[in-house]
């Protein structure tokens, strides 16, 4: 319950063969790939919500833990200034757009 993490599907291809094929084919491919993605998100936000139901139905107890800290704890140690240079301010704020500010 820390949102510490997301697994998600990676979608790659050779560039040289992406390359090749027409624009226009790659316009239709990666628009229906990031269709599919936006799609896959609400699906796996849904599924855990009636899981989370589900399973406390049956008994389990789940614990929320404040993320504050242990985002603290990875901003003081570098970590977000590492993965934002390795990424980028683009992709860093995709994240951010999600997450929320980290660091």
């Amino acid at each position: 319950m820390t949102g510490h993490i997301w697994d998600g599907h990676y979608i790659l291809t050779n560039a040289r063969r992406w390359s090749a094929l027409p624009a226009d084919v790659r316009d239709v491919i990666s628009r229906n790939f990031s269709d599919a993605a936006v799609k896959e998100r609400e699906d796996l936000a849904r599924q855990n919500s009636e899981l989370e139901e589900q399973l406390k139905k049956a008994g389990l107890t789940f614990n929320y833990p404040e993320k504050a800290p242990f985002r603290k704890t990875l901003e003081a140690n570098g970590f977000y200034a590492e993965w934002k240079k390795r990424y980028g301010d683009a992709a860093w704020a995709v994240l951010e757009k999600y997450s929320g500010t980290l660091g």
